[in-house]
């Protein structure tokens, strides 16, 4: 009869293994509430309709027309995309667009997630905001534009500092570590999207539930370190400065007047605010990304939307190729340089750059936009020396 006797022990093991693990969760989400939330939601899906609370602005649901294409695709490019797991494509040259292509079950209605592409229009209207004059300088502190956030750790960091990465601020990463390796060598994981982070508690909670939590670590200050919760006290800042929410300042400034329609924003799921996550999770179309780059690109046509001095910064006119091809960051704007030898497509360009290989490139020298969404990332310069390589369309 002994195995009966054991085979109980095990029961009662399992029962209080069972017990204390049920203890655990009960704990973990007693401190850490936006943890139901977060799973709940899970992560965010790539193209529309997706699970969470949403803003809405402008006309989104009108048929987007389908330009006929007047380039052709070569086989490098369908094989590029095919290996990187592309899903749309979009080609705007000379004003319009000249080649645009979706993967099938998708057309060009689809409401793609922009995951950190959205980062790169607050950079934009932070831009704006230095242009005109709302903001100082790269220089202002948040404290002196936010007085609320003044007595936090975020309160003496700089404008600048938010746009290029390099505040110092410790919110998703342990503090002391920057830019790729800690002090004991390893590699450094910056973000950590678990449902009980920090990280997770700003995507539930918004901004305000967290300010108390984020540490300033001096040492790392002007330290690259790209963190989701600079983007969302930058935005902030412009909502103060501006007295309107971000997700409004982006269609009356960049959507609308580029003619590029409306779009959903992921909303934080708990916040009273109705404040919409800045750093992730724009839904719309690919010919919608092509119109806004076409517009910042040439500084918003006739009715300039930087000084020629800022445009000049945005597009890193001030950049030396080195610094490019370095894969420089900077106003929440990625920089490169094509130049493979033997190539027609050459020179500078800036891009918008999400978590999935979401990208809208900006080419100036060639008059040139390029949005590519997929579920992998490509490699960086493939997309851009494949197109230019395409030929006339037939007729």
């Amino acid at each position: 009869m002994g195995w009966i006797r054991l085979w109980s022990r095990i029961l009662k093991v399992a029962q209080v293994a069972g017990l204390l693990a049920a203890l655990l969760i009960i704990v973990l989400f007693s401190f850490r509430p936006w943890a139901v939330t977060a799973l709940r939601e899970g992560f965010p899906s790539d193209t529309w309709p997706a699970d969470g609370r949403f803003a809405t602005r402008g006309p989104i649901d009108q048929t987007t027309a389908v330009p006929a294409n007047r380039l052709e695709a070569t086989d490098p490019f369908r094989q590029e995309l095919a290996r990187s797991d592309a899903s749309a494509v979009v080609v705007m040259q000379g004003g319009e667009i000249v080649f645009s292509d979706t993967e099938p079950g998708l057309d060009p209605g689809t409401l793609f997630n922009s995951y950190s592409m959205a980062k790169s229009l607050v950079g934009v209207l932070a831009l704006v905001a230095l242009s005109d004059g709302t903001i100082p300088s790269l220089d202002t502190t948040v404290g002196e534009l936010w007085p609320a956030a003044e007595a936090t750790a975020v309160g003496p960091v700089t404008v600048g500092e938010l746009l290029d990465m390099r505040s110092g601020l410790a919110f998703e990463k342990d503090p002391g570590q920057v830019g790729g390796a800690g002090a004991d060598g390893k590699s450094e994981q910056a973000l950590n999207y678990g449902p009980f982070s920090d990280m997770a508690r700003l995507h539930v909670e918004g901004l305000d539930s967290v300010l108390g939590d984020v540490q300033l670590v001096a040492a790392d200050r002007g330290r690259y370190s790209y963190q989701n919760l600079n983007t969302a006290i930058l935005a902030r800042v412009l909502e103060e400065v501006r007295g309107r929410p971000i997700d409004e300042l982006v269609y009356d400034t960049l959507a609308e007047p580029a003619g590029a329609g409306g779009f959903r924003w992921r909303q934080y799921s708990s916040s009273p605010t109705g404040a919409v996550s800045p750093y992730c999770c724009l839904y719309a179309t690919a010919q919608w990304w092509a119109r806004v780059g076409y517009f910042v690109l040439h500084n918003g046509g006739a009715t300039p939307l930087l000084s020629d001095q800022w445009h000049r910064y945005l597009l890193g006119d001030d950049l030396t190729a080195e610094q490019r091809r370095q894969n420089l960051y900077r106003g929440q704007l990625h920089y490169d340089v094509l130049d493979r030898e033997g190539e027609a497509l050459q020179g500078p360009f800036v891009y918008f750059s999400g978590l999935g290989g979401q990208i809208t490139y900006l080419v100036p020298d060639a008059d040139l936009v390029v949005v590519r969404f997929g579920h992998e990332l490509p490699l960086l310069h493939s997309t851009l020396y494949a197109i230019s390589h395409f030929e006339p369309a037939p007729g």
